[in-house]
């Protein structure tokens, strides 16, 4: 009978083992569709003569919108240049913002409205705008050069 009980307290040890097995398989699998869902960048398109902004994951929620659509002649320029977070520069009046993490949605500033979807502003462009609500928007794209490229020369050939 002391055989049997230790066989059986081995069996659920491995059915214990087996279930831990699963349940970490899950938990990753979980963790890798987070981080699919949570991708920290947007993306811009350009559509015949608009410029798209289209904002991913759980910064649609942070930001309270999923796109943004600004025809390319209210562009007025891009820029690649760094962009600081500037805590008191600006004043939320929607969406989200988390100092070194996170800035989201639209913020007052003393040129206007911005619009922000920046987690790393080191990947960000600012596009600036004139005849819009928004007088600049910067967005954080995985390649800011190419999209400062896309967007510029899109603006070349609407102004042919």
């Amino acid at each position: 009978m002391h055989n049997q009980l230790i066989i059986a307290r081995h069996d659920s040890a491995r059915t214990r083992s087996a279930n831990n097995r699963r349940t970490n398989s899950k938990r990753l699998k979980g963790i890798k569709h987070y981080k699919a869902w949570c991708r920290l960048s947007g993306r811009i398109k350009i559509e015949g003569n608009s410029l798209v902004f289209e904002i991913h994951g759980v910064d649609m929620i942070l930001a309270v919108r999923k796109t943004i659509t600004v025809p390319l002649s209210h562009v007025v320029s891009v820029s690649t240049d760094n962009v600081s977070w500037g805590v008191f520069e600006q004043m939320k009046v929607a969406g989200a913002g988390i100092p070194g993490v996170v800035k989201d949605g639209t913020y007052l500033s003393r040129d206007g409205l911005v619009f922000f979807e920046m987690h790393h502003p080191e990947k960000c462009i600012t596009v600036s705008l004139n005849h819009e609500s928004y007088k600049k928007i910067i967005f954080e794209v995985e390649d800011k050069d190419n999209a400062a490229k896309m967007i510029n020369d899109a603006m070349g050939k609407n102004q042919s």
